[in-house]
């Protein structure tokens, strides 16, 4: 597993899954934003209700999150749903790039070293995090107006937990490919 993370992780592989990052990043604030103003200023569970990824409005309870459901109508339930669909390749995007960039910077860090590859976990339990906390949401949007309040409170959970991932991810991403540029090994001069 390891020797197929290493050949995967090239530099070209981390620029392409980077362009496909921003991209997808790009993509799914624009259609949040769409979603927003397409249902009158409510946004989608996965900003708490905000308008885009700028205007995360934090955790909700499940009384929020069901007045936001309902507020957005059977128009907006099943807009949301196409929204979940593109979530689904967004959270690998994200994966996909800090994966990459920590694999590569961990190769150039710790060459003979295996125990850094682990580190390359975290972006695999935001993956996940971020696909359990989508299944929680579609399973509140399915059996609306049936409202399940266990749900909404795991999902909730689930949507802190994958924002501290994220952020943990991007961050040792960019960490180490810093500690790997400031420590580069120059040639040795005579």
């Amino acid at each position: 597993m390891l020797e197929c993370l290493n050949n995967f992780a090239t530099g070209r592989n981390l620029r392409i899954a980077m362009v496909v990052f921003i991209v997808a990043l790009t993509a799914i604030n624009v259609a949040a934003t769409l979603f927003y103003n397409a249902t009158g200023g409510y946004g989608i569970l996965d900003l708490g209700g905000g308008a885009n990824l700028f205007d995360d409005r934090g955790s909700y309870t499940p009384d929020r999150a069901y007045a936001l459901i309902a507020h957005y109508g059977q128009a907006g339930i099943q807009g949301y749903y196409g929204l979940l669909l593109a979530d689904i390749l967004f959270p690998a995007t994200l994966g996909l790039f800090a994966l990459l960039a920590i694999a590569t910077a961990m190769r150039r860090i710790a060459p003979r070293q295996q125990w850094p590859y682990a580190l390359a976990l975290l972006p695999l339990a935001y993956t996940l995090a971020d696909w359990c906390e989508n299944a929680g949401i579609l399973a509140m949007l399915l059996n609306y107006p049936q409202e399940l309040y266990q749900v909404a409170t795991v999902t909730n959970t689930l949507r802190g937990i994958k924002g501290a991932l994220a952020t943990a991810s991007l961050l040792l991403a960019g960490g180490s490919w810093l500690f790997a540029i400031l420590t580069r090994r120059r040639p040795a001069t005579v």
